[in-house]
């Protein structure tokens, strides 16, 4: 029963996932084979005077960090198109985990069977989380074939970009964690997918204000997002892996590593927690 479940979980992700991952793959690729067209003066002349220079607290890095070669190819990390495919995918994903197969009325079906509640929270669990290490590790395959689809990427280790690729991972593993969370109070996919586009748009302003001003910068804390910095590992390697970063006056705070960490604990506990709810709440007959 377990084996057939895990099949049906995988059917209904395939065809996302595959198009994610040629994406994902071959995007890196494209970008850092185009980017690397453009001279490093050219660019460095338009980050210092097309850009305000309020842009550099959002970016998180100083703009001398983003015109070196390292820096330059970091910004797929930060590419829209890649965050938001990691969205889609773990927000498709972690909202079919309970409020997706009761709208379908499949749900009924499922726990006609010899099977726990837990069972089958977990699977749809696990192929989230395995799709989202696989859709990571093709971002990191498609950028490090970029470095070397052109000279001005020449010495740049694809080293650097294994802490960017775990960070993207952590933070698939805390937006499905979260949207699964949700999914379990709920009855209606596309409810649980409007309210989670909502918390995204607001932790992408919070953590944008955040960083904007000093006035505000406490509202960065309260947004996950926070907690995703790409940028900041390649230009600080030898930071990239510190769980505790002592800052001015020898105060102990979150180092990079610790951010990452933080990701992984806040979607684990949500998974957790939604597997709590689903395994005690009432199912509502499909209409």
């Amino acid at each position: 029963m377990i084996r057939a479940l895990v099949a049906k979980v995988i059917g209904d992700a395939k065809w996302l996932f595959a198009a994610l991952l040629v994406l994902m793959f071959f995007f890196p690729w494209v970008f850092l084979w185009a980017s690397g067209m453009i001279s490093l003066p050219a660019f460095s002349n338009f980050l210092s005077s097309a850009l305000p220079r309020e842009w550099q607290q959002v970016w998180g890095v100083p703009f001398s960090q983003v015109a070196t070669p390292a820096g330059r190819a970091a910004l797929v990390f930060v590419h829209p198109l890649i965050v938001f495919s990691a969205a889609i995918w773990t927000v498709a994903r972690g909202s079919d985990c309970v409020s997706g197969e009761i709208g379908r009325g499949t749900m009924e079906m499922l726990l006609a069977q010899p099977v726990r509640r837990t069972t089958i929270y977990t699977t749809q669990a696990l192929v989230t989380i395995i799709g989202s290490a696989l859709l990571a590790i093709g971002v990191f395959c498609g950028t490090s074939l970029g470095l070397r689809a052109g000279k001005m990427y020449e010495g740049v280790s694809a080293a650097l970009y294994v802490p960017p690729t775990v960070n993207l991972f952590g933070l698939m593993i805390c937006l499905g964690g979260m949207t699964a969370l949700v999914s379990s109070f709920d009855s209606v996919r596309w409810r649980t997918i409007g309210l989670m586009a909502g918390w995204y748009a607001v932790s992408t302003a919070l953590a944008v204000v955040g960083q904007i001003t000093d006035r505000w910068q406490w509202l960065s804390s309260v947004s996950f997002l926070s907690a995703y910095k790409p940028q900041m590992m390649v230009a600080r390697p030898e930071h990239a892996w510190s769980l505790i970063d002592r800052g001015s006056g020898d105060v102990a705070m979150f180092g990079l590593g610790g951010y990452v960490a933080v990701l992984f604990v806040i979607g684990l506990a949500c998974y957790v927690a939604g597997a709590f709810v689903f395994s005690r709440r009432e199912i509502p007959a499909p209409l």
